[in-house]
């Protein structure tokens, strides 16, 4: 505690043998019994947690400031949400019509939240998993505008600071990272929204972690036999990645730990990256017999192999007529055999699923969670997930860790993650995103 030495100067008085003669040693012991016993009362002191930036991400927050135009005051503010865990993101939006301004911040958004507010392990990486963080706010354009920075009582107490290099190679403060509770964001909406260019737009859902990832070593691990398509986030192989066809545009990191091969006339590819040994494959957020329960509980479990069609009223129902809806869990295989729908779904089996219909627009019902053709337990027997209609728009993850995840009919547009021993992208005009791509 800091005493103000002004303070102390009032009585001049030497400390006294006895209390009795020294009314400031009382007032300033009342005054501790105060402190101590009402700590309660006292402000939360602000605490910064260090939030280093990777050499790629600080290129591109450099560029992102570069790009900027125009007061900060006069932005509206960009939401996003981060598939599986559900945070919510508060982005500064100077784009105004820009589309390619608007896919420039959502990137840097994803790739700044894997590098630091993902993968901290202080206070802010605390909350994440105790649930507490339920948003954050990034503030990357300096200070002119008078909401970017919430005082102390309007948001949790630690901050971010992301720290890394200046234009001129120097180290600096790039930025700052502020946190939401749920209580606190709703209040943090309300004064945006109030407030002169303060509103808030989209609802962006952000994949985070490689677009395309396989576990397999073969050099076909990742397979693009494919013309016309574009891929928009990373590409990450146990083995190989092989691209052979014409004008397909690969946007970021093609990472494998073998090869990397492309063919074809008209193409670009992203930063070619060779590794050992590559990352594991991730997992859904909840285990497999949770997702059974809500299954269970939904009245969508099946023993058997089941086939879902369309019920003629714009829903789902298995080829005998029993409704579907949310999570379905088959012991079986699953066929999706529908064609112009759109709705909700999580498709889970202990075989292998595949989507014959085309013209669909199918997103997640759970956890971003898609499809997930769960690994036969011996090792011995494939569980592929196949995407055989075309023109269907899917959301959500898709997994196949001991098989092959295999989109084959063309123009399908997929916002998320494929995930398998093997990925192989064939038929044309395929977009495949991580959800940064308007």
């Amino acid at each position: 505690m800091n005493i103000d030495k002004h303070f102390l100067s009032q009585d001049s008085r030497p400390f006294g043998t006895t209390l009795s003669n020294n009314k400031w040693v009382q007032r300033i012991g009342v005054l501790l019994l105060l402190i101590v016993g009402m700590g309660f009362a006292v402000p939360l002191t602000t605490v910064e947690e260090e939030l280093p930036i990777a050499d790629r991400v600080n290129v591109l927050l450099l560029s992102a400031q570069g790009d900027a135009s125009g007061p900060e005051g006069d932005w509206n503010r960009q939401k996003s949400i981060v598939a599986g865990n559900g945070l919510f993101v508060l982005t500064p939006d100077d784009s105004g019509t820009s589309t390619t301004r608007s896919e420039e911040l959502l990137k840097l958004t994803k790739l700044l939240l894997e590098k630091t507010v993902l993968s901290s392990t202080g206070q802010i990486g605390t909350w994440m998993g105790d649930g507490t963080l339920h948003a954050v706010e990034l503030d990357l354009f300096g200070t002119d505008d008078p909401l970017a920075a919430p005082a102390a009582t309007e948001r949790l107490g630690t901050v971010g600071k992301l720290t890394g290099l200046d234009s001129s190679g120097l180290p600096a403060t790039l930025g700052w990272i502020y946190c939401y509770d749920s209580t606190l964001y709703q209040a943090r909406l309300t004064a945006l929204a109030s407030a002169t260019g303060g509103t808030v737009t989209g609802n962006q859902t952000l994949f985070t972690g490689p677009t395309i990832q396989s576990k397999g070593e073969g050099s076909f691990a990742i397979f693009l036999n494919t013309d016309n398509s574009s891929i928009v986030g990373d590409l990450l192989s146990n083995g190989g990645i092989r691209v052979d066809g014409d004008n397909n545009a690969i946007a970021d990191n093609l990472t494998a730990r073998s090869s990397i091969v492309a063919t074809g006339t008209g193409g670009t590819l992203g930063t070619q990256i060779f590794v050992t040994p590559v990352t594991a494959l991730p997992t859904p957020e909840q285990t497999a017999l949770q997702y059974e329960n809500l299954a269970k509980a939904n009245s969508t479990f099946f023993t058997s192999s089941i086939t879902i069609v369309g019920d003629g009223a714009g829903g789902f129902e298995t080829s005998q007529g029993l409704p579907i809806s949310g999570v379905v869990y088959a012991v079986g295989d699953i066929s999706a055999n529908f064609s112009g729908l759109t709705g909700s779904l999580t498709l889970i089996s202990e075989g292998s699923i595949e989507f014959l219909g085309s013209n669909n627009n199918i997103s997640a019902a759970v956890d971003d969670l898609g499809v997930w053709a769960i690994k036969d337990p011996t090792g011995q027997v494939d569980r592929d997930v196949v995407v055989s209609g075309a023109g269907n728009s899917l959301v959500g993850r898709v997994f196949a860790p001991g098989g092959a995840v295999e989109i084959q009919g063309d123009d399908n547009f997929l916002v998320g993650s494929l995930y398998g021993w093997k990925v192989v992208v064939a038929g044309d005009g395929q977009t495949i995103s991580d959800g940064t791509s308007l």
